[in-house]
């Protein structure tokens, strides 16, 4: 998985190259193209525009609708730029996130570009393997017994279940259905109270046992299968974790290129001590 890692400096080449393609393709050259107020809408442009309106359309545009977005984007290009020269920008915190946002899609489009090797990937998914575990599962039956219940009572009830009585015909009524098939530790805890799923996942199974408490009282608890808790084949989440990986190794290439271009700043700020008397 560090693969990508293990150059920085190669990746920041990369970076930079990326960021020359990328604006060599969406935006003409500022310095040029302003003082000779000319713009210039290219084929990649109207690709980028038409790709646009089949995205939010989910179909081609005709030839009014692609000339309509085009007339909006030189539109935006000539307030944009018109504001760029009376400096429009400056101190505006919305654009300087907006451009902090393209710079960081810049740095982490390296990873997405590079895709992990089989190897990188099961190592990933050994590593993280909790992360796509299924929660554990259990099929019970149970009889309340009542909020409060003496040790003989119990014991007698527990006799009769063990030796074959219905258990319809035991404890009390009380508004949870008497079995639950296959359901997850929400689903038990919801019901009967937190906690409970955690004590009857406890019990062995194929055995009446009492008295077990929920948030109404005491309970028998019959277990019948407990299937515990396990990660899905990776054939089965691939994509998922694939995903994952790629998000992951971005966050580092960020991290990395960041530090690099920030190496190349001089930068004064204040210490603690100014911060202290800022903050009285």
């Amino acid at each position: 998985m560090m693969r990508i890692l293990k150059e920085p400096l190669l990746h920041f080449l990369l970076i930079g190259v990326a960021i020359f393609a990328f604006y060599a393709v969406i935006s003409p050259p500022l310095p040029t193209q302003q003082a000779t107020k000319k713009i210039n809408v290219t084929p990649a442009q109207v690709q980028q525009l038409q790709a646009r309106f089949q995205n939010t359309w989910s179909r081609k545009p005709n030839a009014d609708e692609l000339n309509k977005f085009i007339d909006a984007f030189i539109r935006e290009e000539v307030l944009s730029r018109e504001a760029l020269a009376l400096s429009m920008d400056q101190g505006d915190a919305v654009i300087r996130q907006r451009l902090v946002q393209k710079m960081e899609f810049l740095m982490t489009s390296a990873a997405a570009a590079t895709p992990a090797t089989e190897d990188e990937l099961r190592t990933f998914y050994s590593e993280n393997s909790e992360t796509y575990a299924t929660p554990p599962r259990i099929t019970f039956e149970h009889v309340f017994l009542g909020d409060a219940v003496d040790e003989t009572a119990i014991s007698k009830i527990l006799e009769q279940l063990n030796t074959g009585a219905d258990p319809s015909t035991l404890g009390q009524r009380l508004m949870l259905p008497p079995s639950l098939r296959d359901v997850p530790k929400r689903t038990v805890d919801s019901g009967f109270g937190a906690g409970f799923f955690d004590q009857i996942a406890l019990l062995p199974s194929d055995t009446w046992v009492a008295p077990v408490s929920s948030g109404f009282g005491q309970h028998a608890v019959y277990v019948l299968n407990l299937t515990p808790s396990a990660p899905p084949p990776l054939e089965v989440i691939r994509d998922r974790v694939e995903a994952d990986w790629t998000a992951q190794v971005a966050d580092k290439l960020s991290e990395e290129v960041y530090a690099t271009l920030r190496d190349t700043y001089e930068i004064t700020r204040p210490d603690n001590a100014a911060l202290s008397e800022q903050l009285k």
